[in-house]
This record gives C-alpha cells, sequence and structure tokens, in this order.
C-alpha cells in the first residue's frame, strides 16, 4: 500500500502542523486485529476541540497490545479545514516496526518508505519482498528468507532452490489441483494422473500413460498428422520426421503429431496414450483408425485392403478441435506376393490376407474370415478334407485348388472327382450340395400335344419318329384369349365396342365422360370453348349474380338487368341491357345503350323547328337569352362572341378580341382574368395577382414604391441552387437559413455573420460583445489588448480581474497536462489532486503554490 501527500507543505513539522497554512492537517493510523484482510474501513471522527478520534467500528486507534492474530494498518488524512468524511485506505499489514507493510506493481522508489519499513512488489510471481535500510531498498532473498521447521502448512509458494533436495519419503500432490501445467512444471492435472509440461509448453505428458518421439521436422507437421521417420540428425540421436506420404513400409510409422510443428523445428511426436483437442469429426466414436496411404499425415477407418497394415488408434471422443483418441500404433505384416509363406498351424487371425502367386498349406488347416484376393494363387499339397473353413472368400477367376477338398456351406460346388454321371443336388438337412445318383431308366416311342378345352387345335401328331406339330383354331376367351382372329372381333368378344381403350381421351381418340354424364373441358376444342353461353341476367348495382374481375368461363355472359357501378376488370359503367362477357382472362362489355331510340319525342327520321326546342323565330324582336348572331353595319363583325372586323363600341357581349385588333393606346382599359402578350412577354391578369411569364429584365427608371403593409418575397432556394453571380443580387438560402447576396466576388451573408466554434487558432484574439443579451444585436464591439483570449490553449487574459461577489473558483483536481511557463507563477487553494497519468509542469524559477 503506497500513500502520498496531496499537499505541498511538509509534515515533518509536526504531527499536528504549524497553522502557517491556514489550517490543520495530519495522518490517522488505526488498527484491525485480523487472521484475513479486512474490507477498507469507512466512517470515524476526529475532533479538533478535544484532538481526539473515534475509530471506525472493529478498528483501534493504537497498536493492540497482545494481537492473536495479524496486524492490520489503514491511513487517513485529517484535515481541519474539510468537513467531508474521512477516506481511508486498503488496509496493510503491520509489520514488526509498527509502519505498514507498502504493496505496489515494481520496484519500489527510493523516496517510498521509512526505514525497516517491507515493500511487496506484486507485479513479479511469485511477489518479491523488501526491506529499507538505512534509506535503501533491499530485496530479501536467500537466507533472509527461509522456512521454518515442521509441517509448514503455511507455506503456499517455493522458489529459488538451487541445490539438491535430498532425503524426502514421498512428495504428495494435492489431487484437486486442476490447473494446466506449463513447460517444465509437474503435478496433478485435471485427468487424475501425474503430469509433466514438456518442452515447448504445448505437450502435457501423463506420467506412466503417454510415449513420445522428440523429432526434427524434415516439412510441417500439423497436430493430429500421422508421422512416419525420415532419418536422423547427425549423431545428436535426434530423429526427423514428417507426415506420412503415400505406401510406406508400416514400420516406419511413428505416430501422430501432438503440437504443431514446423518444417526444422522440433517438437513431439505421440506413439502411445491419450491424445486431445484434435479434429475426429469425421470418424464416429469406437471407430478404429488405420493408416490412409492415400492421404498425406491421414487416417481411415476402412480397415485397408491393400498396402501397409497400421492399427493407429481408437476414436474415444468425435469432435472438431476436441476430439480424443486413444494412441496405440501396431503394425501387422500383410503377406504379400512371393513371400513363400508356409503356414502350417491354426490360422483364425482376422488381419491375414494370402495375396502371394504361392502360398502353401500344410496339414490340417482352419480359416475364418479369411479373403483370398490375388489372382494367380495356388493353394497345393493339402490332403483331401483337411481345408476347414468358415465364411472364406475366393475373389480370383484364376485361382487355383490342387489336390484339396474343401467341405462348407460358402463353396458353390463339390469336388468333381469320382462323381461322373452324378446329378448335383441338396443335402438332406439343406446345409450344402451334393453329387447324387439318379435312379430309374427307359425309351420315349411317341409324342402328341392336345389343346384340350383351351379353343387350340394341333396337327401332325403323334411323332413316333420326327416330324413337326403345328398348332392351330382360336384361343378362347375364358382361357385367356380373345375368341376371334381380327381386330374388331375381339374389341366385340370384350365389350370396347368399335376403339380401343387405350385409344380414349387422347390425341386421335375419343373423348371419355365424367361423372355428370358430360364431356370435361379439358378435351373440348377452343372453338367451342369460344362459343357464347347465355347465363342470365345481371343485377349491376347489387353484384348478383357475383361475378370478380378475371374469374369466368370462357364465352359466358350475362345482360344488365339493373344498372350499376360493380367493377370488372377496370369497367364500371354498367347500363341496362348492356353484356358482361368472359373472353377467358377478364370481362368485357358489350355496350348495347349507345343508340338513340328517339328524339325530342319523335322517331324515325325526326327534322325539329324553332319551336320544338324552345328558340326565337329566326327573324322579329323575340329573341331572348343569349345568341351567336351576326350584326352588320357599323357596329362591325362578331362572329360567336369573339370581335373580328369593324371598330370596338364596348358591347358586353364581346368576350375576346382577336390579337390582330388591338393596337395603339386602350384607354380606361380594364382588363382582368385574362392575359396579354407583349412582345414575346405573356402578361397574365389576375384578380389579384400579374404573372409575367418569360420576363428576365424589369426596368424601373425612378425609385420603386411598395405601399403594401404585407411583404415582398424574395426567390429561395438550396446554396447548390444559386444563380450565376451578379452584384447587387439578393436571395434567401434555404440551406443556411439566412438572406444573402452576391458582392460582386462571393455569396454573403446579408444582416448578420457566421458563427463558427474556434479551438486551434494558436495567437491571441479580442474577445467580441454584444450591444444586447435577446433578440437581434444591433452592435458588436470588441476588446482591446487589456482583454485576450487564446483558443488553442483556453487562456484568457486581463489587466486586473475583479471578482465583483468576492469568489474566485477553481475545481479540486487538475485533469489534464499543463506547463506553467517561464514568466508565470500560479496557485490554486487545495485540495488539490493531480489525476492519474496527468502531469503538471512548473518551468525552472517559477513557483506553485496550493493554500
Amino acid at each position: 500500500m503506497a500513500t502520498s501527500s496531496i499537499y505541498t507543505a511538509s509534515e515533518t513539522v509536526g504531527l499536528y502542523g504549524t497553522g502557517s497554512s491556514g489550517g490543520t492537517y495530519f495522518e490517522w493510523f488505526i488498527f484491525y486485529d485480523s487472521a484475513t484482510a479486512p474490507a477498507t474501513p469507512t466512517g470515524g471522527s476526529w475532533s479538533f476541540t478535544t484532538n481526539t478520534g473515534t475509530a471506525p467500528s472493529g478498528w483501534l486507534s493504537s497498536p493492540p497490545p497482545s494481537p492473536t492474530n495479524l496486524v492490520w494498518v489503514s491511513i487517513a488524512v485529517v484535515d481541519s479545514r474539510s468537513t467531508s468524511s474521512l477516506t481511508w485506505s486498503t488496509p496493510g499489514l503491520m509489520t514488526g516496526s509498527g509502519l505498514p507493510v507498502l504493496t505496489g506493481a515494481g520496484v519500489p522508489s527510493a523516496g517510498t518508505g521509512l526505514n525497516t519499513q517491507l515493500y511487496l512488489n506484486t507485479s513479479t510471481t511469485p511477489q518479491s519482498l523488501y526491506n529499507k535500510q538505512s534509506g535503501t531498498w533491499v530485496q530479501v532473498t536467500g537466507n533472509s528468507l527461509y522456512a521454518r521447521s515442521g509441517a509448514n502448512t503455511d507455506i503456499t509458494s517455493l522458489t529459488g532452490i538451487t541445490g539438491a533436495v535430498s532425503t524426502v519419503d514421498y512428495v504428495g500432490f494435492d489431487t484437486s489441483y486442476a490447473t494446466t501445467i506449463a513447460a517444465g512444471q509437474l503435478g496433478w492435472n485435471g485427468n487424475n494422473n501425474l503430469a509433466l509440461g514438456m518442452f515447448g509448453g504445448n505437450v502435457v505428458q501423463h506420467i506412466g500413460e503417454d510415449v513420445f518421439f522428440y523429432v526434427k521436422a524434415s516439412a510441417t507437421i500439423t497436430k493430429g498428422q500421422l508421422c512416419m521417420y525420415t532419418g536422423a540428425v547427425g549423431g545428436s540421436g535426434v530423429l526427423t520426421a514428417a507426415p506420412t506420404n503415400g505406401v510406406i513400409n508400416g514400420q516406419y510409422v511413428m505416430g501422430i503429431a501432438a503440437e504443431n510443428i514446423a518444417n526444422n523445428g522440433f517438437g513431439l511426436i505421440q506413439w502411445f496414450g491419450t491424445l486431445r483437442n484434435v479434429n475426429t469429426n469425421t470418424f464416429a466414436e469406437g471407430d478404429i483408425l488405420y493408416y490412409n496411404s492415400a492421404v498425406s499425415g491421414g487416417l481411415t477407418n476402412v480397415f485397408p485392403a491393400s498396402g501397409p497394415i497400421v492399427t493407429v488408434a481408437a476414436v474415444a471422443k468425435s469432435g472438431t478441435g476436441s476430439g480424443i483418441l486413444q494412441i496405440r500404433v501396431a503394425v501387422t505384416q500383410r503377406i504379400t506376393a512371393g513371400s513363400g509363406l508356409t503356414i502350417s498351424q491354426t490360422v483364425s487371425s482376422t488381419a491375414l490376407g494370402i495375396d502371394s502367386t504361392v502360398a502353401t498349406l500344410t496339414g490340417t488347416q482352419t480359416l475364418t474370415n479369411k479373403t483370398i484376393n490375388a489372382a494367380n494363387n495356388t493353394i497345393t499339397n493339402i490332403p483331401n478334407a483337411s481345408l476347414v473353413y468358415d465364411s472364406v472368400n475366393i475373389n480370383s477367376v484364376d485361382f487355383t485348388l490342387g489336390n484339396v477338398q474343401l467341405v462348407g456351406p460358402d463353396w458353390i460346388l463339390p469336388s468333381y472327382a469320382g462323381n461322373a454321371g452324378k446329378v448335383l443336388t441338396v443335402n438332406p438337412s439343406a446345409s450344402d450340395v451334393q453329387w447324387n445318383v439318379v435312379s430309374g431308366t427307359g425309351t420315349v416311342t411317341s409324342v402328341d400335344v392336345s389343346g384340350g378345352t383351351t379353343g387350340l387345335t394341333t396337327t401332325g401328331g403323334p411323332i413316333v419318329t420326327a416330324g413337326t406339330i403345328t398348332l392351330g383354331g382360336t384361343l378362347a376367351l375364358t382361357n385367356g384369349g380373345t375368341g376371334a382372329t381380327t381386330a374388331s372381333g375381339a374389341r366385340g368378344t370384350l365389350g370396347l365396342g368399335s376403339a380401343a381403350v387405350l385409344n380414349a381421351g387422347v390425341a386421335g381418340g375419343v373423348a371419355t365422360l365424367d361423372g355428370g354424364g358430360t364431356v370435361p373441358v379439358s378435351q373440348l376444342p377452343a372453338a367451342v370453348l369460344g362459343a357464347l353461353k347465355y347465363q342470365g341476367t345481371w343485377d349491376a348495382n347489387a353484384n348478383s349474380p357475383t361475378l370478380a374481375s378475371s374469374v369466368g368461363t370462357q364465352g359466358y355472359y350475362y345482360v344488365v338487368s339493373v344498372a350499376g357501378s360493380t367493377n370488372l376488370n377496370g369497367i364500371t359503367d354498367w347500363k341496362i341491357g348492356d353484356w358482361a362477357i368472359y373472353n377467358g382472362t377478364a370481362w368485357q362489355k358489350i355496350d348495347n345503350t349507345d343508340a338513340v331510340t328517339s328524339v325530342n319525342g319523335y322517331t324515325g327520321t325526326v327534322v325539329l323547328g324553332y319551336a320544338d326546342v324552345g328558340a326565337p323565330s329566326t327573324s322579329g324582336t323575340n329573341a331572348t337569352g343569349t345568341w351567336n348572331i351576326d350584326i352588320l353595319g357599323n357596329a362591325g363583325t362578331v362572329t360567336n362572341g369573339v370581335y373580328t372586323n369593324g371598330s370596338y363600341a364596348n358591347p358586353s357581349w364581346i368576350t375576346s378580341l382577336a390579337t390582330t385588333k388591338l393596337s395603339g393606346t386602350v384607354t380606361n382599359a380594364q382588363l382582368q382574368n385574362s392575359s396579354v402578350t407583349l412582345g414575346t412577354t405573356t402578361v397574365a391578369l389576375g384578380a389579384t395577382s400579374l404573372s409575367l411569364g418569360g420576363l428576365t429584365t424589369l426596368d424601373a427608371s425612378g425609385d420603386v414604391t411598395f405601399t403594401a403593409t404585407s411583404a415582398v418575397q424574395m426567390p429561395k432556394g438550396t446554396t447548390a441552387e444559386r444563380p450565376t453571380g451578379v452584384s447587387g443580387k439578393l436571395r434567401f438560402n434555404t440551406t443556411t437559413s439566412e438572406f444573402e447576396g452576391y458582392n460582386g466576388t462571393t455569396w454573403s451573408s446579408v444582416g448578420g455573420s457566421a458563427i463558427s466554434n474556434d479551438t486551434s487558432t494558436a495567437t491571441d484574439l479580442y474577445p467580441a460583445f454584444l450591444s444586447a443579451t435577446t433578440g437581434t444585436a444591433t452592435n458588436i464591439y470588441t476588446s482591446n489588448a487589456k482583454l485576450l483570449y487564446r483558443p488553442s490553449t483556453g487562456e484568457l487574459k486581463v489587466t486586473a480581474p475583479i471578482a465583483a461577489n468576492g469568489i474566485v473558483l477553481n475545481a479540486d483536481s487538475v485533469t489534464s497536462n499543463y506547463t506553467i511557463a517561464t514568466g508565470t507563477n500560479g496557485f490554486s487553494v487545495g485540495p488539490l489532486t493531480v489525476a492519474s497519468g496527468v502531469t503538471l509542469t512548473v518551468a525552472s524559477g517559477q513557483r506553485h503554490i496550493v493554500i
């Protein structure tokens, strides 16, 4: 526990200080008797009136006179100027000198602690102990740190032993210890066995259970690969190894890599024992794995039919990266061609295969579950009936048995020897076949054939020497025939009519009938399906019967009986008499209501007079209403309400003027809700608006005055929509929400200035002040050299700061690096804490005072 004061005043002037700093402070030590470290204390108080204190609950203000356990100490700074609660340090062990044991990460510095005090370095494993002697920290090692005699049950770690440990009866290991064993460590592990951490730290050997080869890799090796011997490293005795590759002598197989080994690196190959954390996901638990000559470093759960027979391991756990193999490398010799093997004993091993071109078997032999694979094999010199077998397969067309009697259920034929003229039959127990003599003899004198009741006849029989019997007639229906000699006759006999059943419902055949006695729609031609078929009337208002868009039968149609607006494929105008007809895809309408049935009550050829329609006579003075009338004379010509000729006399019925008939000055004109073309510009005149289409320039020789109390709307748009800049242009920028104008060089804000936050300028700037605290400021003022601000550091320079309220504040901690530069001094009101990792630098010759 390292402690330090946050005050600049020295504590050596007295326990209670001198008061010259404006207050009194000291470090208060309290003590606790406990076998284990207590929690950091809280609470407690000190009275500067009586100079006495009340320690936190369970703690003492002085060391216990007769402790029964370890003594722990905690420290708090007591300050007469602060009324806040006390903050206690983490408890530390008290030494015989009465000082607490300091702790920290790293070697203690010279300025830390007092003489005779102890310091525990927590950054080493195990932790190291230091004692301060005459101002120097000395590490306690060697003879200075030793175990007590006896059981020493309190020793949890012991290092640094360089000599021999002798006369040890036994070493007892903690069988509950389950931490991974590191390289060079010997201990009990989580697999309930004694383990040794092997070189490199990747492999743990289970003593008495695992066997390894220490090798140098002649090629890159991956953990879990099957490896083979490839040579040796000079006279060092270290073997070289690589993943198995191709067909090799099985004796070269060493085992499975227990770790990854780089090319030319050193590592371990496991020959026997348990290997964990390998990929076995392609195998099932319980599988026996063999050397796989087809894959480099590979394994297979299929017994090899050829090549070396190397049994490597059993799968104890299947998994990806978490599999477990029980390794036991065993090589089985395969009998190969030219071996000249002589077998003179009982053969029962399932691993034996006979592949040689010559194999001599002598004596009585027993072959169990054997396969003889190769061609041109010869088994000779075995007495008859002396080869006993069970499930023996001979997979060769060229296998020769010389002087051999084979007896058993799996052979196809017994020996031919001595069985001439016999017949091969199943034996009485139905367990094999055997040669038997067929009894009985006789002579055939004639052959004849009869048709019986089948309807068939024969001619040419009987035959006594040689001849031909001819079959004729008609096979009767009851005997599976048709009873006829022609196709039509056969159909009649079978009741099939004039067409075969196989032609029903197919192209070129005949149509069938459905359950209702009608031809299915699928067998009707398209021409029939498209014919109209009346379905009745339809109420288009109530949609009765119910019809739906794109749903119906081609050719079906309804006649509208009640008009309505039901939507059928977008058609909603349905009148009485209309047809709704389905075309196979959608509904369509045949409109039967467009024809004129009568005019003004007349039918046939109708000619109407003015009286029939309520019109005035074509002559006289009884015309009323508005009519298109040609008026001749000085009034000019008006056709259809449009003045086309003559002079304008302001008749109220003229609704427009031809464009060529208006010239000169129009006096007291009232043009409203119309338009006039002036040159190429169209002037639109509304009741309250004037639109000048296409107008780009409007010249006014005098001042332009707006007398209304409303407002003028300026052109507006985004920054990207700015027009080409011309001096004097004004607009409202919707991107910045400001009015802006073009000053001949750039667009700039009108009536304000953009504000930005400056944190990088390293020179002194003049702060700005406004003439108002709310609304819009009419004036902006700037300071002079008596008040300056530097954005990059946040420094504010002022000739004479005045605290109008009598209070100057500073934070109680320094949270960022700061340098009191040459030419400046500083002061702070404490307590003041410099945050962890923060540096407060005072230039040489300058001062910083904490009061």
